[in-house]
C-alpha cells in the first residue's frame, strides 16, 4: 500500500542501537476530492529500558526523519 510506511530499527546485528526488535508506522490518509490536504498519522514502540536513554533518542530521531522524509514526498 502506497500509503503506509514502516520503519524497523533492527538494521544492524552488530550495533547496540540498531539492532532492536522495534518499529515506527506511518500511515498517510488524504480527502478522496481533494488531495492537496493529507493527515499523517505515526506511532511508534521505543525501546524500554531505564538505563538506554540513548537508544530511545536515535530511535526518535529516526522516526522524526522518516516522518519528514514522507512529509516532502507528498508535499510534491
Amino acid at each position: 500500500m502506497e500509503n503506509l510506511y514502516c520503519l524497523e530499527f533492527n538494521v544492524n546485528k552488530a550495533s547496540q542501537i540498531y539492532n532492536k526488535d522495534n518499529i515506527s508506522i506511518f500511515a498517510v490518509l488524504r480527502q478522496r476530492h481533494y488531495i492537496k490536504n493529507i493527515l499523517i498519522i505515526a506511532t511508534t514502540h521505543l525501546l524500554f529500558n531505564l538505563n538506554r536513554g540513548d537508544i530511545k533518542i536515535a530511535q526518535t530521531l529516526q522516526t522524526l526523519n522518516a516522518l519528514d522524509r514522507i512529509k516532502e514526498k507528498y508535499r510534491k
